[in-house]
C-alpha cells in the first residue's frame, strides 16, 4: 500500500479481521475507533 501523504508513510494502522476483505475499503478499524487515521485526509483529496 502507498500513502498518498508522506506523514503516513510507515504509520500503522489496525483493522479487525475479515476474511472477506480483499482491499482497504472493505475494512473497518480495530479496538473500538470510528475511523482510520488518514480517512479525513483522504477524503479531501478524493472529495
Amino acid at each position: 500500500l502507498q500513502g498518498r501523504d508522506p506523514d503516513w508513510v510507515g504509520r500503522p494502522f489496525f483493522a479487525k479481521f475479515d476474511p472477506q476483505a480483499t482491499w482497504l475499503d472493505g475494512l473497518k478499524p480495530a479496538f473500538g475507533e470510528d475511523a482510520f487515521f488518514f480517512e479525513d485526509g483522504l477524503r479531501a483529496m478524493t472529495g
